[in-house]
């Protein structure tokens, strides 16, 4: 319940902070009550005979890390994900069966990619497969932060399938890779956190990509309508519009469809080079600390 209650309120914190600023009276009341629940988690567990995540595990830095990773994994892939469709549908107005079908190329990929990941590790041990997979995930990141409303899947396409691959190399050893950070009777406690961190780094991949999107939107739109020669009331409006996220029935004049879709590919891209750099970090953290054999006593 304790640990609940700090990652709600973590995440809560978090994606209100992008909305009404990291300093107002609510975000703050949220970080307090994150910092509690968690010391209280955390005093909690210390004093269990039975705990449900043995907190000491984190004095290894190899767990640590894992942990980090497995967060960053899907922090990256669920946020990317939530990233391109959103840049497909609304940036280049494409239909849902025709976003789908493209991103089924990095789906596709990342389940190939996994299920021969998890056989490779035996050959490899963790560090390479975990480090590549966060280095390539963080090219592809950075490569398909170019793109613009106007570019065409067929130039994307290969970055979709990197970025797929790249996920994929880290899921099945980073599970591997908990399991021998700690003695074979944490096990499955080790197994459990990972997954736990993953769900956490899929929470934050969406909520805060996604409110990098939007506020950054609303800060580029004025000068996209304004490119655009949109005149003033409707400029007003349309940033009011979107502001709220208000969708009208009534189309929209191509200049200021334009300037929509340049303003939200500039917060998709702003997403993706975030992306990147937390992936770049992850690389450095794996190849430095996370132990490429299994725990010795």
């Amino acid at each position: 319940m304790l640990g609940t209650v700090a990652i709600a309120a973590a995440v809560y914190a978090l994606i209100q902070g992008g909305k009404v600023g990291y300093t107002s009276p609510v975000v703050s009341t949220a970080w307090v009550v994150a910092a509690v629940a968690l010391v209280a988690f955390v005093l909690v567990e210390l004093r269990s005979s039975a705990p449900m995540l043995d907190v000491r595990l984190f004095r290894s830095a190899s767990f640590s890390a894992v942990m980090v990773v497995g967060a960053v994994s899907l922090f990256g892939f669920t946020g990317v994900a939530i990233l391109l469709v959103l840049f497909h549908e609304r940036a280049q107005a494409l239909s849902p069966l025709d976003t789908g079908w493209r991103l089924l190329v990095l789906f596709g990929v990342y389940v190939l990619v996994a299920f021969a990941a998890g056989r490779a590790i035996r050959r490899t041990g963790f560090k390479a497969p975990l480090t590549l997979g966060l280095v390539l995930g963080a090219v592809a990141s950075f490569a398909l932060a170019n793109q613009g409303p106007t570019t065409s899947f067929g130039h994307r396409w290969a970055l979709f399938a990197l970025f797929g691959g790249a996920s994929a190399l880290v899921v099945a050893p980073a599970t591997a890779a908990a399991l021998a950070s700690v003695a074979p009777a944490q096990a499955g406690m080790a197994s459990g956190a990972v997954n736990a961190a993953r769900q956490v780094g899929s929470v934050l991949g969406s909520s805060l990509l996604g409110t990098l999107l939007t506020t950054t939107m609303v800060a580029d739109l004025p000068g996209r309508l304004a490119a655009h020669q949109v005149d003033e009331p409707t400029r007003t409006a349309v940033q009011a519009a979107v502001a709220s996220g208000a969708n009208g029935d009534q189309p929209l004049p191509d200049p200021v469809r334009a300037a929509i879709a340049e303003a939200l590919t500039s917060g998709v891209q702003a997403g993706l080079r975030v992306t990147g750099v937390v992936f770049l970090v992850a690389a450095v953290l794996a190849l430095t600390l996370i132990r490429n054999r299994p725990h010795q006593h």
